[in-house]
């Protein structure tokens, strides 16, 4: 199984949010499932900061997803 980040557009309360989440993928490299709440830049230490928001940031030129593109519901983080 793999992960990466995406953009995913949900509605909450009526309103459109889109938020960065780690998103799993299947051996076959389906989609499998996301994180419920949006990812915080955070990281192990303060060089690997950098490398992260640059993943988040490659997340933005991607196409967006929809929680409908899953076949499981959200994993909690």
């Amino acid at each position: 199984m793999t992960w990466d980040y995406r953009v995913i557009k949900t509605n909450n309360g009526g309103e459109t949010w889109f938020g960065v989440h780690e998103v799993h993928y299947d051996e076959d490299g389906a989609l499998w499932a996301y994180t419920e709440e949006p990812i915080a830049i955070e990281s192990e230490s303060e060089e690997g900061l950098p490398k992260v928001f640059e993943q988040m940031l490659q997340a933005l030129e991607r196409p967006v997803l929809m929680p409908e593109a899953f076949p499981t519901q959200p994993t909690p983080t």
